[in-house]
Protein backbone atom coordinates (compact mmCIF):
# COMPACT_ATOMS: atom_id res chain seq x y z
CA UNK A 1 0.00 0.00 0.00
CA UNK A 2 1.43 3.49 -1.12
CA UNK A 3 2.23 5.80 1.67
CA UNK A 4 -0.25 8.35 0.22
CA UNK A 5 -3.45 5.49 0.72
CA UNK A 6 -1.78 4.58 4.29
CA UNK A 7 -1.94 8.22 5.41
CA UNK A 8 -5.84 8.48 3.74
CA UNK A 9 -7.62 6.59 6.70
CA UNK A 10 -5.88 8.59 9.46
CA UNK A 11 -6.67 11.30 8.37
CA UNK A 12 -10.55 10.94 7.30
CA UNK A 13 -10.56 9.36 11.40
CA UNK A 14 -8.92 12.62 12.79
CA UNK A 15 -11.25 14.78 10.65
CA UNK A 16 -14.62 12.66 12.08
CA UNK A 17 -12.65 12.54 15.67
CA UNK A 18 -12.59 17.02 15.55
CA UNK A 19 -16.00 16.97 14.42
CA UNK A 20 -17.19 14.78 17.39
CA UNK A 21 -14.70 17.15 19.70
CA UNK A 22 -16.29 20.16 18.21
CA UNK A 23 -20.57 18.81 18.74
CA UNK A 24 -19.34 17.91 22.26
CA UNK A 25 -18.02 22.03 22.35
CA UNK A 26 -20.14 24.85 23.38
CA UNK A 27 -22.55 25.88 22.41
CA UNK A 28 -23.94 21.87 21.48
CA UNK A 29 -22.59 21.02 24.60
CA UNK A 30 -23.24 17.03 23.20
CA UNK A 31 -20.65 16.19 25.72
CA UNK A 32 -20.75 12.35 25.01
CA UNK A 33 -19.55 12.65 22.08
CA UNK A 34 -15.90 13.92 23.06
CA UNK A 35 -15.45 10.54 24.81
CA UNK A 36 -15.29 9.23 21.10
CA UNK A 37 -13.05 11.94 20.00
CA UNK A 38 -9.12 10.90 21.74
CA UNK A 39 -9.55 6.78 20.32
CA UNK A 40 -10.81 8.23 16.70
CA UNK A 41 -7.66 10.35 16.63
CA UNK A 42 -5.32 8.27 17.84
CA UNK A 43 -5.27 4.85 17.25
CA UNK A 44 -5.37 4.92 13.40
CA UNK A 45 -1.95 6.65 14.34
CA UNK A 46 -0.15 3.96 15.77
CA UNK A 47 0.82 1.81 11.89
CA UNK A 48 1.85 5.32 10.87
CA UNK A 49 5.76 6.33 11.51
CA UNK A 50 5.86 9.61 13.99
CA UNK A 51 6.58 11.87 10.67
CA UNK A 52 3.35 10.67 8.90
CA UNK A 53 1.19 10.42 12.17
CA UNK A 54 1.62 14.53 12.97
CA UNK A 55 -0.42 15.27 9.65
CA UNK A 56 -3.59 13.36 11.76
CA UNK A 57 -3.15 15.44 14.16
CA UNK A 58 -2.39 18.44 12.41
CA UNK A 59 -5.72 17.95 10.15
CA UNK A 60 -7.27 17.66 14.01
CA UNK A 61 -6.00 20.62 15.47
CA UNK A 62 -7.08 23.16 12.24
CA UNK A 63 -10.81 21.30 12.08
CA UNK A 64 -11.59 22.06 16.00
CA UNK A 65 -10.14 25.30 15.90
CA UNK A 66 -12.14 26.18 13.07
CA UNK A 67 -15.00 24.70 14.70
CA UNK A 68 -14.95 25.98 18.10
CA UNK A 69 -13.54 29.64 16.97
CA UNK A 70 -15.02 30.12 13.86
CA UNK A 71 -16.07 33.32 15.38
CA UNK A 72 -12.49 34.42 15.34
CA UNK A 73 -13.21 36.05 11.73
CA UNK A 74 -15.24 37.89 12.14
CA UNK A 75 -13.75 39.07 15.41
CA UNK A 76 -11.09 40.06 13.71
CA UNK A 77 -12.83 41.97 11.68
CA UNK A 78 -14.37 44.10 14.08
CA UNK A 79 -11.52 44.26 16.42
CA UNK A 80 -8.46 44.80 13.95
CA UNK A 81 -10.47 47.07 11.10
CA UNK A 82 -9.05 44.24 8.89
CA UNK A 83 -10.22 43.24 5.68
CA UNK A 84 -12.06 39.63 5.14
CA UNK A 85 -8.91 37.97 3.78
CA UNK A 86 -6.73 39.19 5.93
CA UNK A 87 -9.11 38.67 8.69
CA UNK A 88 -8.86 35.21 7.46
CA UNK A 89 -5.25 34.25 7.66
CA UNK A 90 -4.47 36.05 10.84
CA UNK A 91 -7.56 33.37 12.40
CA UNK A 92 -5.36 30.50 10.67
CA UNK A 93 -2.21 31.16 11.73
CA UNK A 94 -3.90 31.30 14.97
CA UNK A 95 -5.00 28.25 14.46
CA UNK A 96 -1.93 26.21 12.94
CA UNK A 97 0.26 28.03 16.07
CA UNK A 98 -2.36 26.84 19.05
CA UNK A 99 -4.05 23.88 17.73
CA UNK A 100 -2.70 22.75 14.49
CA UNK A 101 0.92 22.29 15.75
CA UNK A 102 0.15 21.11 19.48
CA UNK A 103 -2.28 18.19 17.96
CA UNK A 104 0.69 16.95 15.18
CA UNK A 105 3.09 16.63 18.26
CA UNK A 106 0.45 14.64 19.74
CA UNK A 107 0.07 12.11 17.43
CA UNK A 108 3.54 11.94 16.41
CA UNK A 109 4.40 11.16 20.22
CA UNK A 110 1.33 8.38 20.36
CA UNK A 111 2.43 7.25 17.05
CA UNK A 112 6.34 6.82 18.46
CA UNK A 113 5.12 5.82 21.73
CA UNK A 114 2.90 3.01 20.66
CA UNK A 115 5.93 1.21 18.62
CA UNK A 116 7.80 0.86 21.98
CA UNK A 117 5.13 0.57 24.95
CA UNK A 118 3.23 -3.15 25.44
CA UNK A 119 -0.25 -2.59 24.19
CA UNK A 120 -1.47 -2.32 27.99
CA UNK A 121 0.34 1.04 28.53
CA UNK A 122 -1.24 2.79 25.76
CA UNK A 123 -4.01 4.09 26.99
CA UNK A 124 -2.09 5.69 29.97
CA UNK A 125 0.79 6.94 27.09
CA UNK A 126 -2.46 8.60 25.31
CA UNK A 127 -3.44 9.84 28.26
CA UNK A 128 -0.18 11.70 29.48
CA UNK A 129 0.53 12.53 26.60
CA UNK A 130 -2.87 14.58 25.65
CA UNK A 131 -2.28 16.18 29.11
CA UNK A 132 1.48 17.29 28.13
CA UNK A 133 -0.29 18.95 24.97
CA UNK A 134 -3.11 20.91 26.96
CA UNK A 135 0.04 22.01 29.72
CA UNK A 136 1.89 23.89 26.83
CA UNK A 137 -1.14 25.28 25.41
CA UNK A 138 -2.00 26.78 28.51
CA UNK A 139 1.50 28.26 29.67
CA UNK A 140 1.20 31.67 30.33
CA UNK A 141 1.91 34.52 29.20
CA UNK A 142 1.88 32.99 24.94
CA UNK A 143 -0.57 30.11 25.89
CA UNK A 144 -3.76 29.96 23.99
CA UNK A 145 -5.99 27.43 25.81
CA UNK A 146 -9.04 27.90 24.30
CA UNK A 147 -11.69 25.08 23.97
CA UNK A 148 -9.81 22.09 25.92
CA UNK A 149 -10.81 18.50 26.28
CA UNK A 150 -11.75 19.10 29.48
CA UNK A 151 -13.90 21.84 28.94
CA UNK A 152 -16.51 19.84 26.95
CA UNK A 153 -17.59 18.39 29.81
CA UNK A 154 -18.39 21.75 32.06
CA UNK A 155 -22.32 20.60 31.84
CA UNK A 156 -21.05 17.06 33.29
CA UNK A 157 -21.04 17.74 37.02
CA UNK A 158 -20.16 14.41 38.31
CA UNK A 159 -17.20 14.17 36.20
CA UNK A 160 -15.44 17.34 36.24
CA UNK A 161 -15.38 17.03 40.68
CA UNK A 162 -11.95 15.44 40.00
CA UNK A 163 -10.81 18.86 39.18
CA UNK A 164 -10.06 19.28 42.33
CA UNK A 165 -7.32 16.63 42.72
CA UNK A 166 -6.00 17.43 39.38
CA UNK A 167 -7.26 20.51 37.81
CA UNK A 168 -9.03 20.55 34.19
CA UNK A 169 -6.12 18.27 33.09
CA UNK A 170 -7.67 15.50 35.76
CA UNK A 171 -11.07 15.81 33.76
CA UNK A 172 -8.70 15.71 30.26
CA UNK A 173 -6.55 12.34 31.48
CA UNK A 174 -9.40 10.41 32.46
CA UNK A 175 -11.80 11.23 28.99
CA UNK A 176 -8.85 9.75 26.81
CA UNK A 177 -8.12 6.93 29.08
CA UNK A 178 -11.29 5.37 28.77
CA UNK A 179 -11.43 6.20 25.28
CA UNK A 180 -8.28 4.91 24.26
CA UNK A 181 -9.23 1.66 26.48
CA UNK A 182 -12.17 1.24 24.94
CA UNK A 183 -11.59 1.93 21.60
CA UNK A 184 -8.27 -0.60 21.70
CA UNK A 185 -10.82 -3.18 23.82
CA UNK A 186 -13.18 -3.13 20.59
CA UNK A 187 -10.50 -3.28 17.88
CA UNK A 188 -8.62 -6.34 19.37
CA UNK A 189 -12.51 -7.75 20.21
CA UNK A 190 -12.58 -7.70 15.88
CA UNK A 191 -9.36 -7.80 15.16
CA UNK A 192 -7.29 -10.23 17.76
CA UNK A 193 -10.03 -12.94 18.74
CA UNK A 194 -7.29 -14.86 19.74
CA UNK A 195 -5.32 -12.57 21.90
CA UNK A 196 -8.16 -11.93 24.91
CA UNK A 197 -5.72 -10.22 27.16
CA UNK A 198 -5.06 -6.99 26.19
CA UNK A 199 -8.68 -6.78 25.57
CA UNK A 200 -9.52 -8.04 29.08
CA UNK A 201 -6.57 -5.61 29.97
CA UNK A 202 -8.30 -2.80 27.82
CA UNK A 203 -12.05 -3.51 29.28
CA UNK A 204 -10.81 -3.38 33.21
CA UNK A 205 -8.74 -0.08 33.13
CA UNK A 206 -12.00 1.58 31.23
CA UNK A 207 -14.27 0.22 33.63
CA UNK A 208 -11.93 0.78 37.04
CA UNK A 209 -11.47 4.55 35.74
CA UNK A 210 -15.12 5.30 35.04
CA UNK A 211 -16.36 3.57 38.84
CA UNK A 212 -13.13 5.69 40.25
CA UNK A 213 -14.45 8.49 38.31
CA UNK A 214 -18.35 8.53 39.45
CA UNK A 215 -17.79 7.37 42.86
CA UNK A 216 -15.31 10.42 43.52
CA UNK A 217 -17.68 12.47 41.64
CA UNK A 218 -20.79 11.52 43.66
CA UNK A 219 -18.64 11.93 46.65
CA UNK A 220 -17.21 15.44 46.50
CA UNK A 221 -20.97 16.50 45.10
CA UNK A 222 -22.39 15.34 48.38
CA UNK A 223 -20.13 17.02 50.47
CA UNK A 224 -20.06 20.34 48.25
CA UNK A 225 -23.77 20.67 48.55
CA UNK A 226 -23.64 20.02 52.26
CA UNK A 227 -20.82 23.26 52.96
CA UNK A 228 -23.55 24.90 50.55
CA UNK A 229 -26.32 24.13 52.98
CA UNK A 230 -24.07 24.96 56.31
CA UNK A 231 -22.54 28.33 55.31
CA UNK A 232 -23.42 31.81 55.68
CA UNK A 233 -24.35 33.58 52.48
CA UNK A 234 -23.15 37.12 51.38
CA UNK A 235 -24.97 38.91 48.66
CA UNK A 236 -23.10 40.32 45.34
CA UNK A 237 -24.92 41.83 41.87
CA UNK A 238 -23.25 41.22 38.86
CA UNK A 239 -24.41 43.92 36.20
CA UNK A 240 -23.75 43.24 32.55
CA UNK A 241 -24.47 46.17 30.01
CA UNK A 242 -24.63 44.89 26.96
CA UNK A 243 -23.13 47.96 25.10
CA UNK A 244 -22.04 48.00 21.04
CA UNK A 245 -18.11 47.70 20.96
CA UNK A 246 -17.96 50.74 18.93
CA UNK A 247 -19.07 53.21 21.85
CA UNK A 248 -15.49 52.28 23.59
CA UNK A 249 -13.46 54.80 23.89
CA UNK A 250 -15.53 57.32 22.39
CA UNK A 251 -15.55 60.31 24.88
CA UNK A 252 -19.01 61.68 24.68
CA UNK A 253 -20.02 58.36 25.78
CA UNK A 254 -17.81 58.05 28.93
CA UNK A 255 -20.86 59.38 31.35
CA UNK A 256 -23.53 57.54 29.51
CA UNK A 257 -22.29 54.16 30.27
CA UNK A 258 -21.52 55.30 34.01
CA UNK A 259 -25.57 56.21 34.22
CA UNK A 260 -26.28 53.05 32.07
CA UNK A 261 -25.15 50.89 34.50
CA UNK A 262 -25.51 52.75 37.62
CA UNK A 263 -29.31 52.08 36.31
CA UNK A 264 -28.91 48.46 35.34
CA UNK A 265 -27.43 48.27 38.64
CA UNK A 266 -29.87 50.15 40.79
CA UNK A 267 -32.87 48.48 39.15
CA UNK A 268 -31.80 44.82 39.36
CA UNK A 269 -31.30 45.12 43.12
CA UNK A 270 -34.45 46.79 44.30
CA UNK A 271 -36.06 45.40 46.98
CA UNK A 272 -32.84 43.92 47.85
CA UNK A 273 -32.02 44.66 51.64
CA UNK A 274 -28.48 45.04 51.37
CA UNK A 275 -25.12 44.09 49.20
CA UNK A 276 -21.60 42.84 50.28
CA UNK A 277 -20.13 43.51 46.78
CA UNK A 278 -21.60 44.83 43.05
CA UNK A 279 -18.77 44.06 40.05
CA UNK A 280 -19.14 45.68 36.39
CA UNK A 281 -17.88 44.13 33.47
CA UNK A 282 -14.25 44.57 32.13
CA UNK A 283 -13.98 48.17 29.80
CA UNK A 284 -17.21 49.31 32.30
CA UNK A 285 -15.34 52.66 32.73
CA UNK A 286 -13.42 53.22 29.74
CA UNK A 287 -11.41 55.98 30.64
CA UNK A 288 -8.48 56.93 32.96
CA UNK A 289 -9.91 57.52 36.48
CA UNK A 290 -6.86 59.25 37.33
CA UNK A 291 -7.37 61.76 33.98
CA UNK A 292 -10.75 62.40 34.61
CA UNK A 293 -11.41 63.83 38.06
CA UNK A 294 -14.97 64.92 37.07
CA UNK A 295 -16.16 61.43 36.06
CA UNK A 296 -14.07 59.38 38.81
CA UNK A 297 -16.16 61.79 41.32
CA UNK A 298 -18.86 60.82 39.47
CA UNK A 299 -18.64 57.03 39.55
CA UNK A 300 -17.36 57.67 43.61
CA UNK A 301 -20.99 58.92 43.96
CA UNK A 302 -22.39 56.21 42.41
CA UNK A 303 -20.44 53.66 44.45
CA UNK A 304 -21.63 55.44 47.85
CA UNK A 305 -25.12 55.20 46.86
CA UNK A 306 -24.95 51.80 46.39
CA UNK A 307 -23.17 51.26 49.90
CA UNK A 308 -21.35 48.24 48.79
CA UNK A 309 -17.77 47.70 47.24
CA UNK A 310 -17.65 48.16 43.51
CA UNK A 311 -15.33 46.34 41.38
CA UNK A 312 -15.05 47.71 37.81
CA UNK A 313 -12.96 47.10 34.98
CA UNK A 314 -10.71 50.51 33.64
CA UNK A 315 -7.41 51.18 31.70
CA UNK A 316 -4.76 52.31 34.26
CA UNK A 317 -1.54 54.60 33.39
CA UNK A 318 1.09 54.06 35.47
CA UNK A 319 3.06 56.18 33.17
CA UNK A 320 2.21 58.15 30.04
CA UNK A 321 3.52 56.17 27.62
CA UNK A 322 2.70 52.43 29.54
CA UNK A 323 -1.32 51.90 29.81
CA UNK A 324 -3.31 48.58 31.86
CA UNK A 325 -6.20 46.48 31.48
CA UNK A 326 -7.61 47.03 35.42
CA UNK A 327 -10.01 46.36 37.97
CA UNK A 328 -10.44 48.57 40.61
CA UNK A 329 -11.78 48.09 43.89
CA UNK A 330 -13.90 51.15 45.07
CA UNK A 331 -14.55 51.07 48.37
CA UNK A 332 -18.45 52.16 50.28
CA UNK A 333 -17.28 55.57 50.93
CA UNK A 334 -16.50 56.23 46.76
CA UNK A 335 -12.83 55.97 47.56
CA UNK A 336 -10.65 53.70 45.28
CA UNK A 337 -9.41 50.97 47.55
CA UNK A 338 -6.99 49.28 45.38
CA UNK A 339 -6.19 48.14 41.76
CA UNK A 340 -5.59 44.75 40.13
CA UNK A 341 -3.63 45.13 36.79
CA UNK A 342 -4.21 42.45 34.04
CA UNK A 343 -1.22 39.87 34.18
CA UNK A 344 -1.86 37.70 30.68
CA UNK A 345 -2.52 40.02 27.77
CA UNK A 346 -4.01 38.87 24.88
CA UNK A 347 -1.91 37.81 22.31
CA UNK A 348 -1.62 40.34 19.72
CA UNK A 349 -4.77 42.57 20.22
CA UNK A 350 -3.17 43.67 23.95
CA UNK A 351 0.49 41.86 23.69
CA UNK A 352 2.45 42.49 20.73
CA UNK A 353 4.41 39.19 19.66
CA UNK A 354 6.75 41.18 17.12
CA UNK A 355 8.49 43.45 18.81
CA UNK A 356 8.11 46.94 16.66
CA UNK A 357 9.94 50.42 17.71
CA UNK A 358 7.44 52.04 14.96
CA UNK A 359 5.47 55.06 17.05
CA UNK A 360 2.50 54.30 18.34
CA UNK A 361 -0.72 56.37 19.08
CA UNK A 362 -1.30 56.65 22.80
CA UNK A 363 0.49 54.24 25.35
CA UNK A 364 1.06 51.08 25.11
CA UNK A 365 -0.30 48.31 27.48
CA UNK A 366 1.84 46.33 29.85
CA UNK A 367 1.10 43.08 31.79
CA UNK A 368 0.58 43.34 35.55
CA UNK A 369 3.51 41.74 37.85
CA UNK A 370 1.24 40.78 41.47
CA UNK A 371 -1.55 38.20 41.61
CA UNK A 372 -2.44 39.34 45.32
CA UNK A 373 -5.83 39.52 46.26
CA UNK A 374 -8.20 42.51 46.39
CA UNK A 375 -9.39 43.25 49.83
CA UNK A 376 -12.93 44.09 50.15
CA UNK A 377 -14.93 43.60 53.60
CA UNK A 378 -15.47 39.71 54.29
CA UNK A 379 -13.55 38.92 50.58
CA UNK A 380 -9.94 38.57 49.50
CA UNK A 381 -11.20 38.72 45.87
CA UNK A 382 -8.86 36.28 43.68
CA UNK A 383 -9.56 38.77 40.56
CA UNK A 384 -9.37 37.91 36.19
CA UNK A 385 -9.39 39.72 33.46
CA UNK A 386 -11.28 38.35 30.51
CA UNK A 387 -9.20 35.78 29.66
CA UNK A 388 -7.35 34.93 32.33
CA UNK A 389 -9.85 33.14 33.30
CA UNK A 390 -8.51 30.32 30.70
CA UNK A 391 -5.42 29.98 32.66
CA UNK A 392 -5.41 27.25 36.18
CA UNK A 393 -2.04 28.19 36.83
CA UNK A 394 -2.69 32.06 37.50
CA UNK A 395 -5.94 31.18 39.24
CA UNK A 396 -4.67 28.83 41.52
CA UNK A 397 -2.23 31.18 42.52
CA UNK A 398 -4.26 34.12 42.99
CA UNK A 399 -6.03 31.04 45.90
CA UNK A 400 -3.04 30.02 47.47
CA UNK A 401 -2.17 34.21 48.58
CA UNK A 402 -5.62 33.96 49.97
CA UNK A 403 -8.13 34.62 47.14
CA UNK A 404 -11.65 33.18 49.42
CA UNK A 405 -14.06 34.37 46.36
CA UNK A 406 -12.83 34.44 42.84
CA UNK A 407 -13.70 37.67 40.03
CA UNK A 408 -13.45 37.17 36.69
CA UNK A 409 -14.57 40.41 34.67
CA UNK A 410 -14.71 40.28 30.75
CA UNK A 411 -15.81 42.04 27.66
CA UNK A 412 -16.92 39.33 25.14
CA UNK A 413 -18.62 41.85 23.04
CA UNK A 414 -15.68 42.35 20.64
CA UNK A 415 -15.76 38.27 20.28
CA UNK A 416 -19.21 37.75 19.16
CA UNK A 417 -20.08 36.53 16.12
CA UNK A 418 -23.96 36.64 16.56
CA UNK A 419 -24.47 33.41 18.23
CA UNK A 420 -23.27 33.69 21.16
CA UNK A 421 -20.80 31.03 20.91
CA UNK A 422 -17.65 32.68 21.79
CA UNK A 423 -19.29 34.06 25.14
CA UNK A 424 -20.63 30.74 26.42
CA UNK A 425 -17.49 29.11 25.71
CA UNK A 426 -15.65 31.76 27.79
CA UNK A 427 -18.43 31.33 30.68
CA UNK A 428 -17.82 27.50 30.27
CA UNK A 429 -14.14 27.49 31.18
CA UNK A 430 -14.38 29.63 34.31
CA UNK A 431 -16.68 26.64 35.56
CA UNK A 432 -13.45 24.52 35.82
CA UNK A 433 -11.66 27.18 37.74
CA UNK A 434 -14.18 27.10 40.33
CA UNK A 435 -14.15 23.43 41.29
CA UNK A 436 -10.53 23.45 40.92
CA UNK A 437 -10.17 25.50 44.17
CA UNK A 438 -13.41 25.06 45.45
CA UNK A 439 -14.30 28.90 45.30
CA UNK A 440 -17.11 30.44 44.24
CA UNK A 441 -16.67 32.54 41.19
CA UNK A 442 -18.51 35.69 40.03
CA UNK A 443 -18.27 36.52 36.49
CA UNK A 444 -19.41 40.07 34.64
CA UNK A 445 -19.06 40.51 31.30
CA UNK A 446 -20.42 43.69 28.74
CA UNK A 447 -22.31 41.24 26.56
CA UNK A 448 -22.81 38.04 28.10
CA UNK A 449 -22.40 35.45 29.79
CA UNK A 450 -22.40 37.04 33.27
CA UNK A 451 -23.19 34.55 36.65
CA UNK A 452 -22.60 32.96 39.30
CA UNK A 453 -20.65 29.34 40.08
CA UNK A 454 -20.92 27.04 42.83
CA UNK A 455 -17.60 25.58 44.18
CA UNK A 456 -19.45 22.36 42.94
CA UNK A 457 -19.56 24.14 39.19
CA UNK A 458 -23.10 24.72 39.21
CA UNK A 459 -24.23 27.58 37.33
CA UNK A 460 -27.37 30.29 39.25
CA UNK A 461 -28.53 33.76 38.38
CA UNK A 462 -26.80 33.86 35.29
CA UNK A 463 -27.54 36.58 32.87
CA UNK A 464 -27.79 35.49 28.88
CA UNK A 465 -25.89 36.34 26.40
CA UNK A 466 -26.83 39.95 24.70
CA UNK A 467 -28.93 40.76 28.29
CA UNK A 468 -28.62 43.88 29.36
CA UNK A 469 -29.09 43.66 33.50
CA UNK A 470 -27.98 43.12 36.72
CA UNK A 471 -28.75 39.83 38.67
CA UNK A 472 -27.93 39.13 42.34
CA UNK A 473 -26.48 35.94 43.79
CA UNK A 474 -25.43 34.68 47.36
CA UNK A 475 -21.76 33.36 47.89
CA UNK A 476 -20.08 31.96 50.74
CA UNK A 477 -16.41 32.74 50.86
CA UNK A 478 -13.81 29.96 51.18
CA UNK A 479 -10.39 29.53 52.49
CA UNK A 480 -9.23 25.58 52.26
CA UNK A 481 -7.09 24.80 49.71
CA UNK A 482 -7.36 21.98 47.24
CA UNK A 483 -4.77 19.17 46.12
CA UNK A 484 -4.86 21.05 43.18
CA UNK A 485 -4.22 24.34 44.79
CA UNK A 486 -1.55 23.03 46.85
CA UNK A 487 0.50 20.67 44.54
CA UNK A 488 -0.84 21.83 41.24
CA UNK A 489 0.43 19.79 37.69
CA UNK A 490 3.08 17.67 40.01
CA UNK A 491 1.04 14.89 39.58
CA UNK A 492 2.04 14.82 35.56
CA UNK A 493 5.59 14.72 36.52
CA UNK A 494 4.56 11.25 39.01
CA UNK A 495 2.64 10.29 36.08
CA UNK A 496 5.05 10.06 34.02
CA UNK A 497 7.71 8.49 36.57
CA UNK A 498 5.40 5.53 37.05
CA UNK A 499 4.53 5.51 33.23
CA UNK A 500 8.54 4.80 32.62
CA UNK A 501 9.07 2.50 35.68
CA UNK A 502 5.84 0.07 34.10
CA UNK A 503 7.96 0.56 30.35
CA UNK A 504 10.74 -0.57 31.70
CA UNK A 505 9.66 -3.42 34.31
CA UNK A 506 7.25 -5.00 31.32
CA UNK A 507 10.53 -4.50 28.74
CA UNK A 508 12.56 -6.46 31.64
CA UNK A 509 10.05 -9.13 31.57
CA UNK A 510 9.83 -9.16 28.23
CA UNK A 511 13.26 -10.03 27.75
Amino acid sequence: MSADRRLFGPVLASTAAALLYTLASPPLDWSVLAWLAPASLLLPAERLSPWRAALPGFVFGIVIAAGITHWAVSASLRYFELDAITSFAFALLVWVLYSGVPYALLTAAYAAAAKRLPRVLHPFAAAWLWVVVEVLRSVPPVGMPWGLLSHTQWQSSTVIQIADLGGAYAVTALVVLVSTALGLALRDGLLRRDRQEPLLAHVSTACAALALLFLYGMHALERAWAEQAESGAARIAVVQGGRPNPYRWKRSFFQRELLTYARLTHEGTAGTPSLDLVVWPENAVNFYLDSEPVLRAQLGQIAQGLNAPLVVGAPRLSDPSTAHNSAYLIGPEGRIEEAYDKQILVPFAEQEILASDEPQDGPRYASGSSGAPLHAPGFELGTMICYEVLFPQLVRDTVRRGASLLVNISNDSWMDGGDGAASLQHFSMSVLRAVETRRYLVRSSSGGISGFVTPAGETFAVVPHGSARAQVGDVTPRRELTPYVRHGETWIVVAAVLLAACAFAAHRSAS
